[in-house]
């Protein structure tokens, strides 16, 4: 009689279990579109409609580079009109000032129309370039805004595949990286970035000052402390991502042991049941993190492909110009195209950041 209760109350609890378990999955499937949704909520209307328009999609086989390529065009082709239209008017002034510095014999007239040049073209260049700016600033505030959103949300879903160490030194690091780096662009990086426009002007104004080697250097230092900083907190994050994941699979290796430990006979089903419960939420993990990559690559695509524009049609009116003998033309448009270069690798550093962080998580854990 003992044996048969003994064996009602082992099936009894595998009944229990195993409901919970098809339930938690059931529940887990069901989800996958309310993330999708929470995500959604976070960004603006033209994220979605370009996601809704070019059917790109990350949880199914639909998705290509192609249709990203797509996107790319189609933002090309909404943004060029007004760098190609200022091109025009560059190659017209460099042309202009070479007919006009064929008539000028005299010193003092070069110098008056250097300047008036000089003059000329800041006027058509600082509105966009202040136009980029502030675009700028309003990009990284939406994406904080985002991230709001999809840094707990991942996190959490990250926890629930059973890495709550690698989902907490995740959130801490993201958080507080995005912080202090939109707290560094408002309050140095965008005075610098005016300062540096000014500086630019002067040194082709009054060439007696010789700023140009001081402008090279200020760039070169700004690319070396991005591109040492991302190194840095990428290697930073990979390393406390490889330890974290570690002791992560090290609690699930010994939960799954447990479990088939506890009751002889049931214990090996339980044990199945429970890393096929852990499989459905890597599922879902998987796609939380690629969709926010997604979500992350087109909130600052249109940003990105404008600044290129404007930083190629900049190098190409400086190109026009060194044919032509302007050398003030030349340096002010290589100065200016450094400026829109400069900016784009402050959109550059974070969206990679983000990007990489992400997928940093994703590969460094697959389970047992």
């Amino acid at each position: 009689m003992k044996r048969i209760d003994k064996k009602i109350v082992l099936l009894v609890i595998f009944i229990i279990l195993f409901i919970y378990f098809s339930v938690s999955a059931y529940a887990i499937n069901v989800d996958f579109n309310s993330e999708k949704e929470l995500l959604n909520s976070a960004v603006k209307g033209e994220v979605l409609d370009d996601i809704e328009e070019y059917e790109i999609n990350v949880s199914n086989n639909n998705f290509s580079v192609k249709k990203i390529w797509e996107l790319i065009k189609s933002k090309i082709i909404f943004f060029y009109k007004q760098p190609f239209s200022i091109l025009i008017s560059l190659i017209a002034i460099i042309i202009l000032a070479s007919i006009t510095k064929q008539f000028n014999e005299s010193i003092s007239s070069n110098k008056i129309a250097d300047i008036l040049i000089v003059l000329s073209i800041t006027l058509i260049i600082i509105e966009p370039i202040i136009e980029r700016i502030k675009a700028c600033i309003v990009t990284i505030n939406d994406y904080r805004y985002f991230s709001a959103t999809f840094i707990p949300v991942f996190a959490g879903v990250i926890t629930a595949s059973g890495q709550p160490i690698t989902a907490g030194s995740f959130n801490i690091f993201l958080f507080t990286v995005i912080s202090v780096y939109t707290q560094i662009i408002t309050d140095f990086f965008i005075p610098f970035i005016y300062a540096f426009v000014t500086l630019s002007i002067v040194s082709v104004i009054n060439r007696d000052m010789k700023l140009t080697k001081l402008i090279k250097a200020v760039k070169n230092l700004i690319v070396w402390v991005l591109t040492l900083s991302l190194t840095i907190l990428i290697g930073l994050l990979s390393l406390q991502t490889a330890i974290s994941s570690s002791n992560d699979g090290v609690a699930v290796k010994t939960t799954k042991f447990i479990m088939g430990s506890l009751i002889p006979g049931l214990g090996s089903t339980l044990s199945d049941l429970f890393m096929a419960s852990q499989g459905f939420i890597h599922i879902i993990k998987n796609f939380v993190g690629a969709y926010g990559i997604l979500l992350t690559a087109i909130i600052f695509l249109p940003e990105i492909v404008n600044l290129f524009l404007w930083y190629a049609m900049l190098n190409m009116a400086s190109f026009v110009a060194g044919i032509f003998g302007i050398d003030q033309i030349d340096e002010l448009c290589k100065n200016f195209a450094t400026v829109f270069g400069l900016i784009l690798s402050v959109i550059l550093y974070i969206m990679f950041l983000i990007i990489i962080a992400t997928t940093l998580i994703l590969v460094c854990f697959k389970g047992v």
